[in-house]
């Protein structure tokens, strides 16, 4: 995937920018603040298939931040590409 911040043009004080956050329950799955360890790697093997058997699935990187090593996800955290909580 394209490095969108390390691009220059006449336009490179413009950025366009979008975020999905997972903000509504599941059919039949409690809220992430009430789930044990499990059930959260239930919801985000469920999210990560879905989004890689989409039709724009090859569109995305999808990383699991809690197997990154700390400095990238705070990394992540800082470009606001990923939620600081995490």
């Amino acid at each position: 995937m394209n490095k969108w911040y390390e691009h220059t043009s006449d336009n490179s004080d413009v950025v366009m920018y979008s975020k999905i956050n997972v903000s509504r329950n599941f059919v039949n799955t409690i809220f992430p603040a009430r789930m044990n360890d499990e059930q959260k790697k239930s919801v985000a093997k469920k999210i990560f298939v879905s989004i890689k058997n989409s039709p724009l699935g090859k569109e995305f990187d999808m990383y699991n931040l809690s197997q990154l090593a700390k400095a990238k996800s705070v990394s992540y955290a800082e470009k606001n590409l990923a939620d600081k909580e995490f």
